[in-house]
């Protein structure tokens, strides 16, 4: 894919740090699981 996406997701401020897009279609809610 290759889209610079920008998602927002109703998330606690906490947790917002983690809501990533890993630049291929996906997001990734875990910091941990985005770990490529």
């Amino acid at each position: 894919m290759g889209q610079d996406l920008r998602v927002y997701i109703e998330v606690p401020e906490e947790a917002k740090v983690a809501v990533i897009d890993v630049g291929d279609g996906r997001v990734g809610l875990q910091a941990t699981k985005c770990t490529v």
